[in-house]
């Protein structure tokens, strides 16, 4: 992944482990005085789109949201690194709005909650700062989820499983919707994206101020990550045109 202005790989840092890192990068420098512009477009390299890749998760009503069943119960921790009218900075996009007290009780309480981006939406700005840095580390040191437009977390409502442990996988069914969405309207954009399959679900907590693992009932667990950027083709790797096997022969049924 690649986008404006991204460092150079070869800057080192110290080392001082996942939770200093983070702390660090979240409270150096941290500015409350900025104004958001409105969620408009994401950009990346040569490409200016609108952002319905945030947009669409709170669309009733039409493709693919009509196929689901149940109210959101997952909502998107947002690392905001090159968005045109967002600042840099930690975001909440809220995705069913009776769960926006829930989970601002459940954070940090220094958080400034900001309202940002179109009425319709229910984006809120944490903090304004650069945060590269704690959304490589969160997502396991890659570099991708510091070098493209955003990273995000999807943050699951975990009160159902506590109740209904069966209800666990219906999270990451939503969390896969989601996922799907936003390698669409990303593609759509100009843009490429993926999923991030290894990251540190305490750190990303941590940095949240929710509670970590292990500590009791947990009100909400960040299940999932994802990024989008500027594509960096890897010519290691090969495109295959889909359907491109023949078909294997079916067999007919045994005669009785």
């Amino acid at each position: 992944m690649r986008a404006i202005g991204a460092a150079p790989r070869g800057a080192k840092r110290e080392a001082s482990g996942v939770r200093g890192r983070i702390v660090a990068a979240c409270t150096r420098s941290i500015s409350r005085h900025s104004t958001c512009a409105g969620l408009r477009t994401f950009a990346a390299p040569d490409h200016v789109a609108p952002a319905t890749a945030l947009t669409s998760a709170s669309t009733v009503g039409v493709p693919p949201w009509d196929a689901w069943p149940h109210a959101p119960r997952v909502h998107l921790g947002i690392f905001v690194h090159r968005v045109i009218g967002l600042a840099p900075g930690l975001y909440v996009f809220v995705r069913a709005p009776e769960a926006a007290e829930r989970l601002r009780r459940a954070t940090r309480p220094d958080w400034l909650w900001l309202k940002c981006g179109p009425a319709a939406l229910d984006l809120f700005r944490l903090v304004e700062h650069d945060l590269r840095d704690a959304a490589r580390t969160v997502s396991c040191h890659q570099h991708i989820a510091a070098d493209g437009c955003f990273a995000l977390g999807m943050l699951a409502d975990f009160a159902p499983v506590e109740r209904e442990a069966w209800r666990y996988r219906e999270l990451y069914w939503e969390c896969g919707v989601v996922g799907q969405v936003l390698y669409l309207e990303a593609e759509a954009a100009g843009i490429r994206a993926t999923g991030i399959g290894c990251f540190f679900d305490d750190a990303m907590h941590q940095l949240l101020g929710l509670p970590p693992g292990g500590a009791g009932p947990r009100p909400w667990q960040s299940l999932y990550h994802f990024t989008a950027g500027g594509a960096v083709d890897d010519p290691r790797l090969a495109t295959l045109p889909p359907y491109s096997l023949a078909p294997r022969s079916r067999v007919a049924p045994a005669s009785r």
